[in-house]
């Protein structure tokens, strides 16, 4: 199960941490701001990198994600790296989110950050996908 990660500071920004983010991420922090400010009852829901079910394996096809895992294969190569990709599996996601709006979350909790506690790394991907067959 996913950690559900309260420690985490959110909506609160130095203005030089605004002049970093993108379009994306200055929406999304606005909107956040908009409904605490309004006494909204606003949860915010922050999944690393969604993977497919962790059970049958199976991923929605135009998943970033699974986009770029079909893009090696294509290609017949992968990128020599040293990173790591934090994947969440889709039911973990899910599981997460509906235990938190039944049990309830922390007083003074409004944003859950939905993380792996063990980030892949690329070349275990690599290895993963060869003992696949893939090559």
């Amino acid at each position: 199960m996913p950690e559900l990660r309260t420690d985490l500071p959110g909506g609160y920004f130095t203005s030089d941490d605004k002049a970093r983010m993108d379009v994306d991420t200055i929406h999304r922090w606005l909107t956040e701001e908009s409904a605490w400010a309004r006494g909204l009852a606003a949860m915010i829901y922050r999944p690393s990198l969604i993977a497919g079910d962790s059970v049958t394996g199976v991923w929605q096809e135009e998943n970033i994600v699974a986009k770029m895992l079909q893009s090696w294969v294509a290609l017949g190569m992968a990128p020599s790296i040293d990173a790591q990709i934090d994947l969440v599996p889709v039911d973990y996601v899910s599981q997460a989110i509906v235990r938190s709006l039944v049990q309830g979350m922390p007083e003074g909790v409004h944003i859950a950050h939905l993380n792996n506690p063990r980030p892949v790394t690329v070349r275990e991907m690599i290895d993963w996908m060869n003992a696949c067959g893939y090559r």
